[in-house]
């Protein structure tokens, strides 16, 4: 079992490996299969680093953002109340702003460098980047602003030419954590469906091979899942099981199948289907699960 956390705060993204030989090793002969499946993941007691990438828009830009969503867990910030941004601008932005990969490869020795020569750990967390608009932009909360300007100015003297500056405010709540860095709950669903998509693709899997996907949801009420089921009417999707008492919040559960290809931008678009009618409804999505096909 794979287990891959990040569609939100309090989320776990499940993907489990059904091998072609049972539990106790006879093979059945039948295909892999990939499911992912989110559920309320327990309390984080410390900071345990979660990094995801994904692409989004900023300012009508495209944006490359890589997050750590383990920061969001932390109980408290307090000791580093202070949203500073290092930011450098792209010699070479290129027609999109984000520069080339051998832009990446240069700013990244940079900042493997600036890491390395901030001092302790305690002080500051690193806790993501933004590479948009022809610049990098580098985010720490830190504790002490006079001190953790000093370390970047002298990790940045040896670079003169990557011209970064600095920028401090005062972010108690981490309000600047959530609005440049941490995903949508659409990008959150993005960045879960490209996981499972490229472990089926780390399976040998091309993606393009129409196979029956599984998908699950849950609801407060027979009712709100029968209102749900009406609203899907004539949209390729087959009603694969009912189960009531799943669950306290929601124990009406729906599993519904629909025949298509896993490439990414199609599994999501039929997820993001799914997650806004099951909204709608009072209900909630709960994942997806589908065969390797090689």
């Amino acid at each position: 079992m794979v287990t891959c956390t990040g569609r939100s705060l309090a989320v776990a993204c499940l993907v489990f490996f059904l091998a072609t030989s049972c539990d106790d090793g006879s093979d059945t002969g039948a295909p892999a299969a990939v499911r992912v499946r989110t559920s309320e993941a327990p309390e984080v007691p410390r900071h345990r680093e979660d990094w995801k990438t994904y692409p989004t828009q900023i300012d009508g830009r495209l944006a490359l953002v890589l997050v750590d969503l383990g920061f969001g867990r932390e109980p408290s910030i307090g000791s580093c109340p202070h949203l500073a941004r290092v930011v450098v601008p792209l010699k070479d932005p290129g027609p999109e702003g984000v520069g080339s990969a051998s832009a990446e490869e240069a700013l990244a020795r940079l900042e493997d460098q600036l890491l390395g020569d901030l001092g302790p750990r305690e002080e500051w967390r690193f806790v993501g980047r933004v590479r948009t608009a022809g610049e990098f932009r580098y985010y720490f909360y830190v504790a002490d602003v006079a001190a953790f300007g000093a370390r970047v100015g002298e990790a940045t003297r040896r670079r003169p030419d990557d011209r970064p500056r600095l920028e401090f405010e005062l972010d108690e709540g981490w309000r600047l954590y959530r609005s440049d860095l941490y995903p949508s709950e659409e990008r959150e669903e993005w960045i879960s469906d490209m996981e499972v998509v490229e472990t089926l693709r780390s399976q040998g899997d091309p993606l393009v091979d129409p196979r029956p996907v599984t998908h699950w949801l849950y609801f407060a009420t027979g009712e709100d899942r029968a209102r749900f089921r009406r609203s899907i009417e004539g949209r390729g999707f087959a009603v694969a099981g009912e189960e009531d008492g799943i669950s306290m919040e929601r124990p009406f559960q729906l599993v519904l199948e629909r025949v298509g290809s896993v490439d990414l931008e199609r599994i999501h678009a039929e997820v993001m289907e799914l997650v806004e009618a099951a909204r709608a409804c009072g209900g909630e999505y709960d994942g997806w699960e589908t065969q390797v096909k090689k």
